[in-house]
Order: C-alpha cells, then sequence, then structure tokens
C-alpha cells in the first residue's frame, strides 16, 4: 500500500501540550544535554560503521566537542543529516550458550555515535512529555498539528537511515530502510509509543460508540478493556460473538493506519467461566491459540538474569581491589565463595547508614521492602492512573496532608492523629448523615474564624454528647489553609518518598551491640577513609568460645 493510499485516522480524544513543553521539544541542542547523553551510553559497546566507541568519544571530548556540536548545530538548522552519519550494521548475537538455529540469534543494529548523540538527546526531550501524550489522555504538539509536526529532524533520522548485513564479518552493500524502527535506536520505544496510542483510541471510540465492551471491576463503575505495555498488549471483554468480533475489527483498522500487525500466532484467548471447548473453537476461528488457566508466561524467565549476575560475580577477584572495592563487592554479593570468612561485627551494624555507625552494605530485605513501598506512595500521588483507581477499589485510607480538605473525607481518611475519627468516635459518624462527607463540607469561615457545621441523622444524647466534646477539643486549633490536599511521607516530610530513606528506616531499626562490639564510623565530609575502632578485634580462643564457632586450634 502507497503511502497516499494509506487511510487516516483522527480522534476527539486528542489533547494540546503547553507552549512550554513545545518550545523544549523544538529548542536548539545544548552542550550539557548533548554530554549527559554521550555519558549515558555504554563505553565498550560494539562501535558501528564508522568504527568509534562511545569510550573515545567521551576520552578526547575536550578535542571533538567543537566539531561534535558544529555537526548537531547543522543538522538542528537544516533538518537532516549528511550523507554517511546515519547507516547501521545489521548482526545477530545468541541468544543461548550453544545456538543451532535461527531463533536462537536475536538481530541488533550497530549505529554510529553521532546519530546515536542525536537520537539519544531527541529520546530524552520526548521522555520529558510523553507522559502527556501516551494514555490515557492522547495529546497533539501546538494547535492544529499533531506531536511530530515541529519536529523535522525525526523524519530525518528515519528517512536517511541505511543499513548494511555483517556476514562473517564484513558488510554488504548499503541499503535504505522501507520502514520500522532499527533496534538499539534510542528513539525506537518512545515513537512506537506515539504509534500504538493510536490502539488505546481506537478502542476508546468503539466503547464511547457501543461496539466494544469492557470489564467493570468494584462498585465504582472502573471499567477496564485494554492495557498496553511497549510491545504488548491485553484486552478485557464480556465474552459475547459480537465483542469479539469487534476487537477483531479494530485489530484490523489499526494494521491499516499504522502498518502494525498483532502477531496471532503468539497471541491467546482466554475464556472465565467459558468451555474450554468454546475457547479452542474461537481460537481457531481468530488464528490464535486457546488459552486455560493457570497459566504461564515465558518472559517471567529469571534464568539469564540469575545466569548474567553469576558470570559478572565470578570474574570479581577480591583480593586485588582496594578497601572501597572490597565494600563495594560485599554489597553486591559473596565474592568468591570457596572462602568462606567470618564476619567481626553484628550484621545488623554491617547494614546501618555511615551515620548511624555502620558500614551502609545495606540489606535486600530492607531494599525490596522499600521498593515495593514505592508503588504504595506512587498510587497515592497518582491517583488519576488506571492501575491506581484500580486499587482504590479495594483499598482506603492513608495518612493526608489537608489544605483545604477539599478531597480529604472527615471520617474515613487519617488526617488527624493515627487513624481515621471514625474510629476514634464511632458514635458519632454512626450519627453523620453524610458519612462521605469532606473536610470542607464540614465547616465554614465565619468573620475570619472556622466554624465546624454538624450534620445529625438525629441529635447526639448521652455518651454521644461527651465524645461530641472531645471531637470538638480535638479539633480545636485546626484550620484549613489554601493549598491542595496531598499525600504526606513521615519519613521526610519536606520531600516526597525516597527508596533510600526507607532502607535505611529499616536498617536502623532494632540495631545494638552484641558480645562488647562496637563499631563507629566518622564520616568527614572531605570523604576520608572510615575508621572502624573495635574492642576485643583479635579472633582467639575466647572470642570464638563467645560466638560459639568450633574447630579452632590456635590462640
Amino acid at each position: 500500500m502507497r503511502p497516499e493510499e494509506k487511510p487516516t485516522f483522527n480522534s476527539s480524544k486528542t489533547k494540546r501540550i503547553s507552549r512550554e513543553d513545545a518550545s523544549s521539544l523544538e529548542a536548539p541542542f545544548d552542550e550539557t544535554e548533548v554530554w549527559q547523553a554521550i555519558r549515558d551510553c555504554g563505553s565498550s559497546k560494539s562501535p558501528g560503521p564508522d568504527g568509534f566507541s562511545f569510550g573515545f568519544v567521551k576520552k578526547f571530548w575536550e578535542i571533538m566537542r567543537e566539531d561534535f556540536m558544529k555537526a548537531l548545530r547543522w543538522f538542528w538548522d537544516k533538518e537532516a543529516l549528511g550523507s554517511g552519519c546515519n547507516p547501521s550494521f545489521l548482526t545477530l548475537i545468541p541468544k543461548v550458550t550453544n545456538p543451532l538455529g535461527l531463533s536462537d540469534f536475536r538481530p541488533i543494529s550497530l549505529i554510529g555515535v553521532l546519530y546515536k548523540v542525536v537520537a539519544k538527546v531527541l529520546a530524552q526531550r520526548v521522555k520529558k512529555v510523553i507522559g502527556k501524550v501516551v494514555s490515557e489522555p492522547q495529546s497533539a504538539f501546538v494547535k492544529g498539528r499533531n506531536i511530530l509536526d515541529g519536529i523535522g529532524w525525526i523524519a530525518a533520522c528515519l528517512k536517511s537511515s541505511s543499513m548494511s548485513v555483517l556476514v562473517n564479518g564484513s558488510p554488504t552493500k548499503e541499503f535504505l530502510m522501507g520502514k520500522g524502527l532499527r533496534q538499539g535506536d534510542p528513539l525506537a520505544s518512545f515513537l512506537f509509543l506515539l504509534v500504538a496510542e493510536n490502539l488505546h483510541l481506537l478502542v476508546e471510540e468503539a466503547k464511547e460508540k457501543g461496539h466494544f465492551e469492557g470489564l467493570s471491576i468494584g462498585n465504582d463503575g472502573l471499567e477496564i478493556s485494554h492495557l498496553q505495555y511497549a510491545y504488548d498488549a491485553i484486552f478485557f471483554a464480556k465474552w459475547s460473538v459480537r465483542n469479539i468480533r469487534n476487537l477483531i475489527k479494530i485489530l484490523e483498522c489499526f494494521h491499516a493506519i499504522s502498518g502494525l500487525k498483532i502477531n496471532m500466532r503468539k497471541s491467546k484467548i482466554f475464556g472465565l467461566g467459558v468451555q474450554d471447548a468454546e475457547v479452542q473453537d474461537w481460537a481457531r476461528g481468530v488464528g490464535c491459540v486457546g488459552g486455560s488457566f493457570p497459566f504461564s508466561n515465558k518472559k517471567l524467565n529469571w534464568r539469564p538474569v540469575v545466569e548474567k549476575v553469576r558470570s559478572r560475580l565470578a570474574s570479581w577477584k577480591a583480593r586485588m581491589i582496594s578497601f572501597g572495592g572490597r565494600l563495594i563487592l560485599v554489597k553486591s554479593g559473596r565474592g568468591e565463595t570457596s572462602n568462606k570468612a567470618h564476619a567481626w561485627v553484628k550484621w545488623d551494624l554491617c547494614v546501618k547508614p555511615f551515620d548511624k555507625g555502620g558500614i551502609n552494605i545495606g540489606c535486600i530485605k530492607d531494599m525490596n521492602r522499600a521498593l515495593l513501598a514505592k508503588w504504595w506512595w506512587r498510587f497515592r500521588v497518582d491517583d488519576k492512573s488506571l492501575w491506581g483507581r484500580g486499587v482504590w477499589t479495594v483499598s482506603d485510607s492513608f495518612r493526608k496532608v489537608v489544605g483545604e480538605g477539599r478531597d480529604t473525607r472527615f471520617w474515613k481518611d487519617c488526617w488527624l492523629g493515627d487513624k481515621p475519627l471514625e474510629v476514634d468516635f464511632p458514635r458519632l459518624s454512626r450519627l453523620e448523615s453524610n458519612p462521605g462527607v469532606r473536610i470542607w463540607d464540614r465547616g465554614d469561615w465565619v468573620e475570619g474564624v472556622w466554624v465546624w457545621k454538624w450534620s445529625w441523622s438525629r441529635d447526639p444524647r448521652g455518651r454521644a454528647l461527651g465524645k461530641l466534646e472531645s471531637l470538638e477539643r480535638k479539633l480545636s486549633g485546626w484550620c484549613p489553609v489554601r493549598d491542595k490536599d496531598t499525600w504526606g511521607w513521615d519519613l521526610d516530610p519536606g520531600k516526597g518518598f525516597s527508596v533510600q530513606k526507607l532502607r535505611q528506616s529499616l536498617a536502623i531499626r532494632g540495631v545494638g551491640s552484641v558480645l562488647g562490639i562496637r563499631a563507629t564510623i566518622q564520616a568527614q565530609r572531605n570523604k576520608q577513609k572510615p575508621r572502624f575502632p573495635i574492642e576485643d578485634p583479635i579472633p582467639n580462643t575466647n572470642r570464638h568460645n563467645q560466638r560459639k564457632f568450633s574447630n579452632f586450634t590456635f590462640c
């Protein structure tokens, strides 16, 4: 299909990004961001057709800087790359140790340094606004234009690309790329997301017009119809002939407008509460595979990760590195597994931060807890996200930092003390005429003073009156401020969530001295080497007996 014959798709759901964001995308190349892009590239990765590695560029940057920036300014001004600046080598690398067939290899592109820097800088710029452009809202660039209309450089990057295939280490004749993105191109992921956003818009249009119906979750009216992650997509729908047929039509429309086609041979269809025979019939009709629960995902295979880490650790030689290097070795693994050494300092003391008297090795369990807690933090501060709204259907009530009180529930949210008010004052919460009332609606300003106003289903009496007096005493002195309600974090109230802070807090808990061993570290601002004054450090027989070690014949 020729480009002029390809159908187009326009959606009313597209939004606009700000002029500031648009200007940041089109700004001239800055030396700082260029150097940052170079630093982010691996120094020892295989070079492209130009033969230069980024290790070479980093080492001789002061000499190359002026010519490099001149080439980038020419690209920004002309919206084109010079001849020979954007070639690449296509080569195959093995996926397994002993590859036997073509499926055991993965194709990669080896790209030259100049183009890679250009693509890296553009990718970093797009990365800053991609959240405003890709699901849920799809943004446009400036009024009347698409987000990529103002960046002619990206078109130049794609149109000027050429490729040679490495056969036994020798490149073939160059040929131009017809369509698609090269693997290893820093722009590839972001451009794919922008194109794949059309699939999201197609599904939303179909839902609005009643052609496709997703699944409802909980009692809050949340409906999920699809989830996208990079190159993968999951669709959720009520099991019906109409839904399945319309979904196939949506995928066909997406293929027609974008050129991206779903690989049906790798796709699966599942049915909940549906006979397996019916699922298999539809799978054969659609051309995919019929699945059943429970199922496994081959992409969740951790064996390559484990093997890679193991090979890295095996190459380390602890006896040849400095004290600082050994500390890094301890943080990352056991080092040489054949040599078993005994720790002379309590482990809880080892994992403590420097400023708390430890050596900051860190505990994997604490790090895991801190990283998991970050998802909690994202859930609280990004409550508009799809997954966040899904969690809201089964989770409720965390501590809030109240501003005006418009988004905080008076009785049900934890905003005054360690518990929600409905826990401390259950009698009063049951008398409340509106249990989900917001703080802002439970009071008013009267002559510059905040006055609480109650609305009861019946007047409090008896013990309830005493509880009301206690509640008013607890609320005395509190008044709303002109600010939005946000979520705060007790460990660092002035900042947002930090994995490092939480991990250090977990490490500090329950730390004490054992067997008279004391370790202190004085971390000076000039970063001098830490000192470890340890009482009775000599590993004599008495010390071994105290620590219940056996089979020692010395001292």
